[in-house]
């Protein structure tokens, strides 16, 4: 069973994130929508202990750290929104035609909802690329990571863990993996950034909204071939808005309708963030 102390759970993340709901006396800021991702830290014990339910056990099964906001190096913060809302589900009889079977469906392909000259997205191993299809939620503790193309040869390979899993929303959290331990000639290493990214579905007024967004911040290292701070965030802003054309075409060709929200993106100094009373700080 799921160990629900290390979940935060749908309903929180939903109306924190979307309804802007629990905000204190204090002025609020344009991020404070994004406190929850800001401060969601996963606890790698149960989302090991989900994998070992799924027999993935013994030397062979990849190790990982998961890499914390406050760890990165970068001066900046991204808070970011990637919007389709949904005036009518798709009606051919091979979509999925409820709101849970169209992000089970988007999840399971996320792939192909991306632009793969921007990224392709893979299993760790064929473990985790199975189970990742397989099953109906996002497999808490699943490895996947995102081959990033980026000049000729040279591309990023950026690890990320389920580190959340619900019926209507999951999180990608960024991990280090170490090269020796994939049992690959190379490995994904660390990710280029620190964070949360959330994806989801919710209801809103005259129909649904799929959703992408995030709290992540650059991790310069040694891994990286990305050469500043803004590589790093123009290549997941164009990324991200792929995945938006992509989910909007696929619900328009198959009998929906949806519209493309646009973006929101904020950037501002960590130190401002850090310093606020929106960040909590880990013990």
């Amino acid at each position: 069973m799921i160990d629900r102390r290390s979940l935060v759970t749908a309903a929180a993340l939903a109306s924190t994130a979307l309804l802007g709901c629990g905000r204190s006396a204090r002025a609020a800021t344009p991020w404070d929508k994004w406190q929850d991702l800001l401060n969601f830290r996963p606890n790698a014990a149960p989302l090991v202990q989900e994998r070992q339910r799924r027999e993935r056990q013994g030397a062979s099964d990849p190790t990982y750290d998961i890499q914390r906001i406050e760890e990165a190096t970068s001066e900046l913060i991204n808070f970011d929104f990637y919007g389709v809302q949904i005036a009518a589900m798709p009606t051919h009889a091979s979509a999925p035609n409820s709101p849970i079977e169209l992000l089970v469906h988007i999840r399971r392909n996320l792939g192909e909802f991306v632009d793969h000259e921007l990224g392709t997205l893979h299993g760790i191993d064929q473990q985790d690329a199975d189970d990742w299809r397989n099953e109906t939620q996002a497999p808490l503790g699943a490895l996947m990571y995102f081959k990033i193309p980026k000049w000729y040869v040279f591309h990023e390979e950026a690890a990320v863990v389920v580190s959340h899993s619900a019926a209507d929303n999951w999180i990608f959290s960024p991990v280090t993996v170490p090269r020796q331990k994939t049992g690959r000639w190379s490995g994904p290493g660390a990710h280029p950034i620190t964070g949360n990214r959330q994806f989801g579905i919710t209801r809103q007024r005259g129909g649904f909204l799929i959703y992408a967004r995030a709290v992540d911040r650059v991790l310069r290292s040694k891994d990286m071939v990305v050469v500043s701070d803004a590589d790093v965030f123009k290549g997941a802003e164009d990324l991200w808005r792929s995945f938006q054309r992509n989910v909007a075409f696929f619900i328009d060709s198959t009998g929906g309708k949806a519209g493309i929200i646009p973006p929101t993106i904020l950037q501002p100094q960590w130190s401002d963030v850090r310093d606020s009373d929106l960040w909590r700080r880990p013990p």
